[in-house]
């Protein structure tokens, strides 16, 4: 497969990743085709770490490791989706609402979350160290 626009071959992990939105969204652009296109990608890339450990490889994450919930990352509008079912169905509320709170908290901070200056945070999801949202992420 080549990329439309300048004609670069596109990696396999490329195809299936458009393959997999076309065939999910393509379909239905509602709130359970995000969520299953979510979770399509997600087991795809614990089959890669499972394949990759196989291999030999050593992989650093494991429970209890938080490294990640402290970086900068982009949501994707099917992932937002995703996360946000998840956080109106399927957490505790006493969870949801700690991490409600850690949103509007982060709304209403001044400034660009990751921009120069600007401190590191957790995700809002992480709870007591643990991620409350990880069967979506």
């Amino acid at each position: 497969m080549v990329n439309a626009q300048d004609g670069q071959p596109v990696s396999p992990a490329a195809n299936f990743a458009v393959q997999a939105v076309r065939r999910t969204l393509g379909r239905a652009t509602d709130v359970d085709a995000c969520v299953a296109l979510t979770g399509q990608v997600n087991d795809l890339l614990r089959q890669a770490a499972q394949h990759l450990q196989q291999g030999g490889a050593s992989l650093a994450c494991k429970a209890g490791c938080n490294f990640c919930c402290h970086l900068r990352v982009m949501v994707l509008p099917h992932e937002a989706i995703a996360l946000f079912r998840h956080l109106h169905s399927g957490m505790p509320e006493p969870i949801a609402q700690r991490v409600r709170a850690r949103l509007r908290e982060r709304v209403a901070a001044p400034g660009v979350a990751g921009a120069p200056g600007t401190p590191r945070q957790a995700c809002a999801f992480l709870d007591g160290g643990q991620c409350t949202a990880y069967e979506v992420r």
